[in-house]
């Protein structure tokens, strides 16, 4: 090689670096800049809607993204909790804080076991979904690179198909979901299957097997079916593609290469046993697959149109959407550039002079997802006949069709790159007409391919930006798509005019830098930066609860605590975003008939607050408080104790006070005369209820948004002897704007107090949430000394429902043992840092149960009584009960073992040393043969240096 061959050599590989810089620099703009500015790559923002916090901070102008609700009420709220446990030296198996309890690190469904979690294991939580997303980033790169190697693509086109799967619609919409870390693997997977099926040795299918362990371990099976399905069908047609098939054995070649695929698959699901059998025999306990029926159901051609308008249905703040899915489920962004480019792959194939059979099969896979996704019809209902492909929405398949786009986005250039198209071979030089016209009608259908895809792309933009609700964003994206797209086709031209590969590489850089910037701008739109005060700081109402709650239950009314934040404040919320058993579903919905917003998702809205509050069900289940936000009125007898028309002004740092009046009081309630606030803005308030003598007897401190004629401010009197005098004062710390109140003929404000009723209700903290103190509620763990026995389900619910005795328990058949009547008990719950243990030391004065309001109707949990094993009962339809037979001190232990856990991670170790050793074969061999290789060639330069 020449010294010119040299620096030309160095100039093309520079140019692919400068690729990968730009792919770099996209990871560090989009995700990186949230630690660099101090910020949190997560969507925490949306955790300021709620009054809890909004003592800490407020949203700036709109949300940027609401739609990705699950990760920070699910996702993230458990991956603190399961870092933090593990740090203290617990795998934790069980989630007591919701719904509760759940099921937690031993199943995959937070994805906490995919090796793309490994930030939550390490790093510091505020940093982790950053750090997670970067390693996706990573993976996309190393598999996209692996896979377009094997099919002999130039190494320029590798972070341009890289970017182009990571910008696509599912993998901006999912991020901080387990699903994208899911979706960063379907390169490697593809890497893997050519590798089993191509490298023809009985032992190549161990990277198989990692790709699709590791795929099986994020949790998200519906994505890992979709995978297979398509590796399956791109194994036979490589198998198809590479056999001779006139040679004599062909056959047992082909079946080799089957045998190889599913020896890879089979291993994976051994590998990722751990995860796997704990899914299959939990899903038992908490899935309904009868309502995860998708048959039928798609998106619709609007949706498509997002390839290149992706505001066309909306934004991901949820302003203005259109369409029957949320933009999570419906984005489906390539970018006008990605488009471009695949499209070349139909229009100059004969370029290719590589095998152009993985061509073809990503065209077709394209094709196919496409139309299930879009226009659904027969294509939709033959993929929905493949086992649990309509357990899951169908328009997920946009993973996958993402990368099937990348990957011919990569073939599109290369067909550019190539220097001339290929000549004919020997039997197709020949005077022929038949080779001929073969040719001529493969180059037609390209193009008639190419112009369709084109003309349906455009036609469904066309469409969506008709119905959106957003035209001028459209309009405005519309002039975009048409500038890169003009951009893009200049520089497409100019890379087969031009010899030199420097200058082609350096062009398609050019390329992926015009892709970025659009994707950029989406992501950006997407993937909110975060105040660090979102990010489930100290708030006053948790810190409340931390402090009393105990081991007890609260819940909030239309968001007044965020739903799934409990988890991080270590307090029990009795709703939450979780998988719940049918018996758990039904308590809730004795307490609310609506609760079920979906099947994992329990709410009580705001304004039901006297309509739940004193549920006996509530009290079964240990709900030892209530929280609503500060504008929700409290049960009460409401007394007016002073009245006028005449104008009060609450100033900035002014105060008004009312008259003196006496007795206790839940709230006060004022009259605004005229009230005007501009939108966005608020009114710190102090109110202080000041005795005779100036001390303040009690205060709340809160952010009044909205003056309603009639205000109520919650305040925790309740306490107040009958003659306890006082009066009211208010101080507003800021006056955005004007607000004139009721007083009477003295000048003091006028009011009406909201007086306590004999409830066994007790307002225990006021602010910008209210907490109200059921003394009602029974202990979590708790004695009964009397048993009911209702084998009917809906005759216990009715019972429980009825407001049954605090020492009776509710059994579901008649036990050996009775228990002694009257008999008493002291019981102490021991404090554990291993929250898979309940250890309880009771010390009673007679026979009787110990009943714990737990959702401990689910396998996995067992009990013992001063180490010795006895039967844990079904008690008050969801929790548990055990039987303590005689009178004195016993120490009663409930344990959770995650079912399948422990034989599932043998299974997998067992494995995973199986597929390392072949891992090892694999490259001993490898190694010989490049040692071989090395040997002739150097035995071929000595007979040439002889000659």
């Amino acid at each position: 090689m020449s010294d010119a061959d040299r620096r030309r050599r160095r100039l093309a590989m520079a140019a692919v670096g400068l690729g990968w810089a730009v792919y770099v620099g996209f990871v560090v703009v989009s995700v990186l800049s949230s630690l660099f500015s101090g910020k949190v790559f997560a969507a925490t923002d949306m955790l300021l809607r709620s009054p809890a916090y909004w003592e800490n901070a407020t949203i700036d102008g709109e949300l940027i993204n609401s739609v990705s609700g699950d990760t920070v009420d699910s996702v993230i709220p458990r991956s603190i909790e399961f870092a933090d446990r593990l740090h203290q030296g617990d795998f934790p198996e069980w989630n007591p804080y919701i719904v509760g309890g759940e099921e937690f690190a031993g199943l995959p469904n937070t994805g906490l076991m995919s090796p793309l979690s490994l930030p939550w294991w390490i790093a510091p939580p505020e940093i982790a979904p950053a750090l997670v997303k970067v390693l996706e980033f990573a993976v996309v790169a190393l598999g996209m690179s692996l896979f377009l190697r094997r099919l002999k693509l130039p190494a320029v086109t590798w972070p341009l198909a890289s970017l182009a799967f990571c910008s696509s619609g599912f993998m901006i919409a999912w991020t901080n979901w387990p699903q994208t870390r899911v979706a960063a693997l379907i390169p490697l997977a593809f890497w893997a299957a050519d590798y089993a099926v191509t490298r023809r040795k009985w032992f190549a299918f161990w990277p198989l097997a990692l790709a699709f362990a590791a795929m099986w371990l994020g949790g998200f099976p519906a994505l890992v079916f979709h995978t297979a399905y398509l590796t399956c069908a791109y194994g036979v047609v490589r198998a198809v593609a590479q056999t001779r098939w006139r040679e004599s054995g062909a056959i047992w070649q082909f079946c080799g290469d089957a045998l190889r695929y599913a020896a890879g698959m089979i291993s994976a699901g051994a590998l990722a046993a751990v995860a796997l059998l704990p899914f299959y025999l939990n899903s038992k306990d908490v899935l309904d697959f009868s309502v995860r029926n998708y048959r039928g159901s798609s998106l619709n051609p609007e949706a498509f149109g997002t390839a290149i308008l992706p505001y066309a249905v909306g934004t991901a703040g949820m302003k203005n959407f259109t369409g029957p899915f949320n933009p999570v489920e419906a984005l489906s962004y390539l970018g006008v550039v990605v488009v471009l480019c695949a499209l070349l792959a139909l229009v100059f194939h004969r370029r290719l002079l590589v095998s152009r059979a993985p061509m073809w099969f990503f065209v077709i896979a394209a094709t196919l997802c496409g139309i299930a996704m879009y226009w659904g019809g027969p294509v939709l209902d033959a993929i929905q006949q493949l086992p649990t492909m309509s357990t899951s929405l169908i328009g997920r398949l946009r993973a996958v069709f993402g990368f099937c786009v990348a990957v011919l986005a990569a073939y599109g250039v290369t067909t550019l790159m190539s220097a001339r198209i290929p000549a004919l071979a020997q039997s197709e030089t020949t005077s022929s007409r038949n080779a001929a016209t073969r040719t001529v009608l493969r180059d037609l259908a390209g193009w008639a391919l190419a112009a369709f895809f084109a003309v349906l792309v455009v036609q469904a933009a066309s469409v969506a930006q008709e119905g959106s609700k957003l035209p001028e964003w459209s309009a405005r994206w519309v002039k975009y798509s048409a500038v890169f797209a003009v951009v893009a086709l200049v520089m497409v031209a100019l890379i087969p005019l031009v010899s030199q590969r420097w200058f082609k590489n350096l062009v398609v850089v050019g390329l992926i830098t015009v892709m970025a910037v659009p994707s950029l701008l989406i992501v950006r739109a997407w993937w909110p930066h975060s105040k660090p005060e979102s990010y489930y700081a100290p708030a006053e109402a948790f810190t409340y609860l931390q402090e009393n709650l105990g081991d007890d239950r609260f819940v909030a009314l239309g968001g007044a605590l965020p739903t799934g934040a409990s988890t991080v404040y270590k307090t029990r919320d009795v709703l939450g975003h979780a998988f719940m058993t049918g018996r758990w579903k039904d308590m809730l919905q004795q307490v609310y008939p609506d609760v079920l917003v979906t099947p994992t998702y329990p709410s009580i809205p705001s304004g039901l607050l006297e309509e739940v509050i004193d549920s006996p069900i509530l009290d079964r289940l240990a709900v030892r408080y209530v929280a609503v936000g500060s504008a929700e009125s409290v049960p009460g007898r409401l007394e007016q104790l002073s009245t006028g028309d005449s104008p009060i002004d609450l100033r900035a740092d002014g105060v008004i006070r009312s008259g003196q009046f006496t007795g206790p009081v839940r709230g006060i309630q004022v009259t605004a005369l005229a009230a005007s606030l501009p939108a966005g803005t608020e009114i710190p308030l102090h109110a202080r209820v000041v005795g005779h003598d100036g001390t303040v007897l009690t205060e709340a401190q809160f952010l009044l948004r909205r003056i309603d004629k009639e205000t109520f401010i919650p305040l925790d009197g309740d306490e107040f002897s009958e003659d306890q005098p006082w009066h009211l004062e208010l101080e507003a710390e800021e006056q955005p704007g004007i607000v004139t109140l009721g007083a009477d003929d003295q000048g003091n404000l006028a009011i009406s107090a909201l007086r306590p009723l004999p409830d066994g209700m007790n307002v225990a903290q006021t602010g910008n949430v209210t907490l109200i103190e059921r003394t009602s509620a029974l202990d979590r763990v708790r004695w009964a000394n009397d048993v009911v026995v209702e084998e009917d389900a809906a005759a216990r619910m009715e019972l429980l429902g009825s407001g049954l005795a605090p020492d009776m328990v509710v059994l579901e058949r008649n036990p050996a043992n009775a228990a002694t009547p009257g008999s008493t008990a002291t019981i102490e719950v021991l404090p554990s840092n291993d929250l898979d243990q309940n250890t309880i030391r009771v010390n009673s004065t007679g026979a009787g149960w110990v009943v714990v309001a737990d959702s401990l109707d689910r396998s996995g949990w067992t009990a013992t009584i001063d180490g010795q094993q006895t039967e844990l009962f079904r008690a008050d339809h969801v929790g548990g009960a055990v039987y303590v037979p005689d009178a004195g001190e016993h120490t009663i232990t409930l344990e959770y073992k995650t079912p399948g856990l422990r034989v599932g991670a043998t299974v997998s170790a067992i494995t995973l040393v199986a597929v390392l050793a072949l891992a090892l074969v694999d490259w001993r061999a490898r190694r010989r043969i490049t040692a071989e290789s090395a040997q002739c060639d150097q035995q071929q330069n000595s007979d040439l240096q002889v000659t």
